[in-house]
């Protein structure tokens, strides 16, 4: 945007530097004056377009930030937030705790006789889950 706007003032006939000075400020709304009378209707568009463009770019910028920061935050606390309601739903059931060769051995038979059972397990990834079908939890 900024080598955009600096061209197209230049083909306006303004100097390299006025031309890229004012697609500075007009960019990151400092708000000096302008450099050159902005006095045609063609500039006075081109300066709307940078401005539009630079105040598109910081919402763009700011939402992806954002976005990056929180979205993994956000996907952890939904997890949680539906393991406790999985949980929660379950009435009557076996906790298997650990899930190493005795808790595996456990969990298909209680999986075979499809009695309800929670595994905790120091293993946070949750890939010990025997079957889709388990209810699971790591802690």
């Amino acid at each position: 945007m900024i080598v955009v706007g600096t061209i197209a003032y230049r083909l306006e006939g303004w100097t390299l530097s006025d031309a890229f000075y004012m697609v500075i400020i007009t960019v990151f709304s400092v708000g000096y004056e302008e450099v050159e009378p902005v006095a045609t209707p063609t500039l006075r568009h081109l300066t709307e377009c940078i401005i539009v463009a630079g105040d598109a770019s910081k919402v763009y910028f700011v939402g992806s930030l954002v976005g990056f920061i929180t979205g993994g935050e956000i996907g952890k606390v939904m997890e949680e937030h539906r393991k406790s309601r999985d949980i929660e739903s379950i009435k009557d059931h076996a906790i298997v705790c650990g899930y190493g060769r005795i808790g595996q051995v456990l969990a298909r038979e209680l999986e075979a006789k499809e009695f309800p059972f929670l595994i905790l397990d120091n293993n946070a990834t949750g890939s010990h889950s025997p079957s889709a079908r388990i209810p699971g939890a790591s802690g």
